[in-house]
């Protein structure tokens, strides 16, 4: 083990490198190996500091190791990151602990909360799988935005859509930020949109960009045009309106007639 070099090894000054230690305690069937009782140690890492604590943690699980590109190695792959080498050695804890906290806080707590807790799951915890996690709750996360985004549009049928989860992204990278001056793909998180998000927003206030007086005008003008049952839905549903007495939804099929 890495952490085992000073037992083996003595470093050389002059040479500016480790050499076998050749003499001291002999190691059993090691003809030629020559060992000495050292204190060794390797400093802590905080799970914050990512790449750097995997590496830690490969050190001190891992034989032999002898370049960075050698310990990034398992079973004939060569993995991107050291973060993926210590999941392809089953050295990180699955997320189930954290599937579960995140899961009970999406019945109970506010949407805002949701977010914030899974920026710090993202920034303190070092989930093995980000991307799984936010997948499955994503939906969760932006509930409020497709909320408000259906008001806007006065569409309650509008489903999720990439804006939405981009604008859910943004959300969390400026937590992300806040907590631990780190962007998503810092987290192993898919990057935001912001420029898209910028341009949904334009095309939302140009559908809101409509003049009520024309559309009044429309109304007052056809009025008179409609049918006894239908001038009687249309009083029911202008009273519960300006009353603010609640909602009314009409639920028909499609060509039965309902007014428009």
């Amino acid at each position: 083990m890495y952490s085992e070099v000073p037992t083996y090894y003595k470093w050389d000054f002059s040479r500016k490198s480790f050499e076998r230690r050749k003499r001291e305690e002999r190691v059993d069937g090691q003809p030629g190996i020559f060992k000495q009782t050292t204190t060794a140690r390797l400093y802590t890492v905080h799970p914050n500091q990512d790449e750097c604590f995997f590496l830690r943690m490969l050190l001190v699980n891992v034989l032999g190791t002898t370049s960075f590109q050698q310990l990034r190695f398992v079973k004939g792959v060569t993995h991107a990151t050291l973060r993926n080498t210590c999941q392809a050695l089953n050295l990180l804890e699955n997320d189930r602990h954290l599937d579960v906290c995140i899961n009970d806080a999406s019945n109970t707590s506010h949407l805002n909360q949701i977010r914030v807790l899974f920026a710090i799951i993202l920034t303190t915890c070092s989930p093995s799988s980000p991307t799984e996690l936010w997948e499955k709750y994503k939906s969760h996360m932006a509930e409020n935005i497709i909320r408000r985004i259906r008001e806007e549009n006065s569409n309650m049928n509008m489903d999720f859509t990439a804006e939405v989860y981009n604008e859910t992204l943004i959300m969390i990278e400026d937590l992300g930020l806040e907590i631990a001056n780190k962007v998503l793909n810092q987290l192993e998180m898919p990057s935001p949109n912001r420029s898209a998000a910028a341009s949904f927003d334009e095309e939302l206030r140009c559908e809101q960009n409509y003049n009520t007086g024309d559309l009044l005008s429309y109304v007052q003008s056809n009025i008179p045009n409609l049918t006894p049952e239908r001038k009687g839905i249309y009083d029911k549903i202008i009273l519960t309106v300006n009353n603010g007495l609640g909602e009314i939804f009409l639920d028909a099929p499609g060509g039965t007639g309902k007014p428009s």
